[in-house]
C-alpha cells in the first residue's frame, strides 16, 4: 500500500527502473574492452530502426571452431527492447 501526505501532489511510479540506448552502448563496449568476454561475442550492425538508431546484432559464441563449424551452428534469437518502456528487457539482456 502506498500513501501519500498531500492531496494534490502528482506521483509517477515507474515499472522498472530506467536504461537507456546509452547505458546498452557503454555495457557492451565494456564487454568489447574486457579481453575475457571479448573473445566470445562479436558486435555488427543488422539494421536501421524506424527512428534512425543503429539495430546491433551480438553474436555470442566460441569462435574458435573452422567457419564451416560455426555456420552449421543451431542459433537462438533473443530481443529485448521492442518498445521504449520496455527498461526490463535490457537488464535481462545484460
Amino acid at each position: 500500500t502506498m500513501t501519500f501526505q498531500h492531496a494534490d501532489d502528482i506521483c509517477y511510479i515507474a515499472y522498472c527502473y530506467p536504461s537507456t540506448l546509452t547505458d546498452f552502448k557503454l555495457y557492451i563496449k565494456a564487454l568489447e574492452e574486457n579481453p575475457s568476454s571479448s573473445k566470445r561475442f562479436r558486435r555488427r550492425p543488422l539494421c536501421m530502426s524506424l527512428a534512425g538508431n543503429l539495430v546491433e546484432l551480438l553474436t555470442i559464441t566460441s569462435f574458435t571452431s573452422e567457419p564451416e563449424v560455426l555456420s552449421n551452428r543451431k542459433g537462438v534469437v533473443i530481443s529485448a527492447r521492442v518498445h521504449p518502456g520496455e527498461s526490463n528487457s535490457s537488464y535481462m539482456m545484460e
